[in-house]
């Protein structure tokens, strides 16, 4: 048994944007599912709104057990939209790309997508940014796209954070 729950940030869409027809502002919580720790076991990436942490749960094949993070306490400001576990550096470990969504103080700085280097079950945000994207990332799926061996991603986004209907 995982024993989270998602507790969303107060940000309200419809007070920024007028007209916008839904919230865009709570897609997540984000979940990603693999093997981090290679025990053959799938663990549980659980991403969370802006202003909490995310948690990675490891699957010992008998109960989950939360797995601290410093990388996603420091991160607990990004909202998490999306994640997808994906060997990202070549290594045979499942690296970690999470979507990000709008911040609940429409900071920025924690509306970019971030990618997280995997060792030995440590998560460390990584210095190279593969993608700078300031829109409201809705998705990501990982995929061998062009047949080279290494995964490819899709990145898809929702919409503009400051002009909804605009990309």
């Amino acid at each position: 048994m995982i024993d989270f729950i998602h507790k969303e940030d107060s940000y309200n869409d419809f007070f920024a944007e007028k007209l916008t027809p839904y919230k865009v502002s709570t897609l997540g919580p984000a979940l990603a599912i693999g093997d981090v720790d290679k025990n053959g076991f799938e663990d549980v990436y659980i991403g969370a709104a802006s202003g909490k942490p995310s948690e990675l749960y490891l699957n010992t094949g008998t109960k989950f057990i939360k797995s601290p993070q410093k990388a996603f306490e420091i991160d607990a400001e990004f909202e998490d939209n999306d994640a997808v576990f994906f060997d990202a550096n070549g290594d045979g470990d499942l690296d970690l790309y999470v979507a990000s969504g709008i911040h609940s103080q429409r900071n920025k700085n924690f509306e970019i997508d971030r990618l997280y280097i995997n060792s030995n079950g440590k998560f460390t945000k990584s210095s190279k940014q593969i993608l700078t994207n300031p829109l409201n990332t809705s998705c990501v799926a990982a995929y061998d796209y062009d047949g080279d061996g290494d995964e490819d991603l899709f990145v898809g986004n929702l919409s503009n954070p400051d002009n909804f209907g605009a990309l």
